[in-house]
């Protein structure tokens, strides 16, 4: 999932509660260029 946000500290504490709510682990995604590049392959 990603976020746009104005304010990255109150995105952070939004994407948080949001996890939280829905019982979500946060995982780091790799760069969206990286995962295009890849996806070529």
């Amino acid at each position: 999932m990603e976020l746009e946000v104005e304010n990255s500290d109150k995105g952070k504490q939004n994407f948080q509660n949001l996890l939280t709510k829905f019982n979500l682990s946060y995982k780091p995604a790799q760069n969206k260029i990286v995962r295009a590049t890849q996806a070529k392959k």
